[in-house]
């Protein structure tokens, strides 16, 4: 046994449906499908001759559906019987649309109703009859290439009809910029008669290629401001428009200008995009900063070189060639030493240092005959209070009177010697001892007395002792006392040689004593000159600073006002130049304007005369009797459309361009009225 009532309950339903779908069938409540897809029956009541009333009948239909191919058309259908496999009677077809017997050419949904000879339908025999629209595909005529040239622009749409005729489709989508756009047709723009496929057709518009044109000046001098060519293309109305340009610089060198591509739009694409240009430094001369005279003080000096920049600022340069020491100099600039931005002019400048002016000071004393030339010594104060020792020409080496001088050409070359530059000076004769002599005199001479005595009493000792005892030892006496003598004579030379060594001492001593003397009365004369001349010094160098600062403003305020001159006169001339180019280049637009301008009035003129016989033309039609109505409406908005397009004087050729368009159109509806007309 079957335990699950809920199978139980599926299986009970399943099988009270198909009772009642065999029960519907059999009363004719359904009309199905038979084999194929292009046939159909319907259950019929029927009455007549050949009728069994038990019998089931129905209509098998055929061809109900179609597509359309510009003929008539009409289904088939054939009364059959269900018990009676050989019953068949050809039924004939009546199509309808709303009740009014039609003939289905055009794709819609029909009535078709079925009936045969000696045969009563009391239902059953009607059948939806459908021609349905054919299918087609849009060709798409595409140009191999669109270029921007300001007007619309884009692919055409066509289809071909049953009778194998091209007809063109309205398609919207026609585009007048470069991109890429989407031209489209209505999937009913066949009308109602066909399904068109492939609605949409992206195609491109390529930018018009440009040529820049770069406004080179002649030259570009450093200013301080950004400069650099200036970038143009004509438009496709022959403007000469200006672009934005980049790599314009301020200073001086070697510099590229450039523009995108992009840059005057989508619409066009530019070439030739950069543009080489030199910006040259500004030329200026070096001012040069020269003391009245230059006296030598140890140091280099010389004058100081400036230059004014583009500010009117008074700018220091480093110079070189400066010198020390007295002698002419000539100091110089690089002529880049002002940086790129500029080039230095007037790069060299001459000049003198002095001598500075010192008196000659003699340092005499005694000179005694020594075998050599001796002379007093000539001395000058340098800078910093030190003593120069000056060359001194002289003779004197025997005792006499001598003149000694100053060998000024040996002398230094940074000095003008001022004073007495030779003096007068004694050698004295050399006396037989000097104080040392004298010491060594005495000393000798006890020394020889004490051997004299000690000789005596040795003598007197050797006579009373043997002979022969006493020769020896008067022999070993004599042999010490000649050792004691050669001793005695080599400590009497080491004397002598140090009595010489202390007298060149003390004489040098003297000397230096003699030197540090006078040195010292020359420092406290100097001193007492040096602050003399300080003081004189400071005076001046405060004068001196407020002459150069009045000096400076004056060379600033002249300097200032030559380089604006220089400037504002440059300025004006490469204004001048550009106006000039300027002034060239409006000539020739304008002599191009009024080309345009004239042509434009020619073409308005004609234009004119075309739309006064349009309008004559329309009003000898007007009241001719014929249904000149159905048109009145489009031409009325062609002429209203026409009168719209306002006059671009920057443009008049696409003006008149859109204006012959609507007259041309407004020449077709005439046209196709006239036809109908028969004339």
């Amino acid at each position: 046994m079957i335990k699950n009532k809920k199978l139980l309950l599926f299986l009970f339903l399943i099988l009270l449906f198909t009772a009642m779908a065999a029960l519907l069938g059999m009363s004719g409540f359904f009309a199905y499908a038979a084999e194929g897809e292009d046939t159909a029956r319907s259950f019929v009541e029927v009455s007549g001759e050949g009728i069994t009333e038990e019998n089931t009948y129905y209509l098998e239909w055929s061809s109900l559906e179609v597509t359309y191919d510009g003929e008539p058309h009409a289904p088939s259908a054939v009364l059959k019987c269900q018990e009676d496999a050989a019953f068949e009677l050809q039924a004939a077809i009546s199509v309808s649309k709303e009740g009014e017997p039609v003939t289905a050419v055009a794709a819609d949904d029909y009535v078709a109703v079925a009936s045969c000879e000696g045969v009563t339908f009391t239902s059953g025999n009607e059948n939806t009859f459908t021609i349905s629209p054919r299918q087609v595909v849009v060709q798409w005529n595409i140009a191999e290439t669109y270029i921007y040239d300001g007007s619309m622009q884009g692919p055409t749409a066509s289809y071909i009809n049953v009778r194998d005729e091209t007809v063109t489709l309205n398609s919207t989508g026609a585009a007048s910029n470069a991109g890429v756009h989407t031209a489209s047709v209505a999937a009913d723009a066949a009308g109602s008669n066909y399904i068109l496929t492939i609605l949409t057709c992206e195609y491109t518009i390529l930018p018009l290629q440009v040529t820049v044109q770069w406004n080179t000046a002649a030259q570009y001098t450093f200013n301080g401001s950004s400069q650099g060519p200036v970038a143009r293309y004509s438009n496709i109305y022959g403007e000469n428009i200006v672009l934005n340009a980049d790599g314009y610089a301020a200073d001086a060198g070697e510099h590229i200008a450039s523009v995108a591509s992009n840059a005057a739009g989508s619409n066009y694409l530019l070439t030739n995009l950069t543009c080489e240009y030199t910006l040259a430094p500004l030329q200026t001369a070096v001012q040069w900063s020269v003391a009245e005279s230059y006296t030598f003080n140890g140091s280099p000096q010389g004058p100081a070189a400036s230059y004014q920049n583009i500010d009117h600022d008074a700018v220091l340069l480093p110079v070189s060639g400066r010198g020390t020491d007295a002698g002419t100099y000539t100091v110089s600039v690089a002529a880049d030493a002002a940086g790129g931005n500029y080039e230095l002019t007037n790069l060299t400048q001459e000049y003198s240092i002095g001598k500075l002016s010192a008196a000659v000071q003699w340092v005499t004393f005694d000179f005694v005959e020594n075998g050599e030339v001796q002379a007093p010594r000539a001395f000058v104060a340098g800078l910093g209070g030190e003593i120069i020792e000056l060359p001194v020409v002289a003779s004197g080496r025997s005792a006499g009177d001598y003149t000694a001088r100053v060998d000024a050409d040996a002398a230094d070359t940074n000095f003008v010697l001022s004073g007495e530059l030779s003096a007068a000076y004694t050698i004295a004769p050399k006396a037989a001892f000097g104080t040392a002599g004298t010491i060594f005199c005495i000393i000798l001479g006890v020394c020889f007395a004490v051997a004299i005595v000690w000789i005596v009493l040795l003598l007197l000792k050797n006579k009373t002792a043997n002979p022969v005892a006493r020769a020896r030892r008067e022999s070993e006496q004599g042999a010490r006392f000649k050792k004691q003598m050669q001793e005695k004579d080599a400590v009497h030379r080491q004397l002598q040689e140090r009595v010489k060594k202390i007298e060149a001492a003390y004489s040098q001593e003297q000397t230096k004593a003699q030197k540090t003397e006078v040195a010292y009365r020359q420092l406290q004369e100097l001193m007492k000159k040096a602050k003399a001349e300080n003081r004189q010094l400071q005076e001046h160098a405060a004068k001196a600073e407020a002459d150069y600062g009045k000096l400076q403003e004056n060379l600033q305020e002249t300097g200032a006002a030559c380089l604006h001159f220089e400037k504002r006169s440059e300025q004006l001339t490469a204004e001048k130049g550009q106006l000039e180019g300027l002034v060239t280049e409006l000539t020739a637009e304008k002599e191009q304007f009024e080309e345009r301008i004239a042509k434009s009035d020619a073409e308005k003129e004609k234009l004119v005369e075309e739309r006064d016989d349009l309008q004559k033309a329309l009003r000898l039609v007007s009241g001719s009797g014929y249904p000149l109505e159905v048109y009145l409406p489009e031409i009325k908005a062609a002429l209203e459309e026409a009168e719209t397009i306002k006059y671009d004087g920057s443009s008049p050729e696409f003006s008149f361009q859109l204006q012959r368009q609507q007259f041309s159109k407004l020449a077709r509806i005439l046209s196709r009225y006239k036809n109908q007309r028969g004339e």
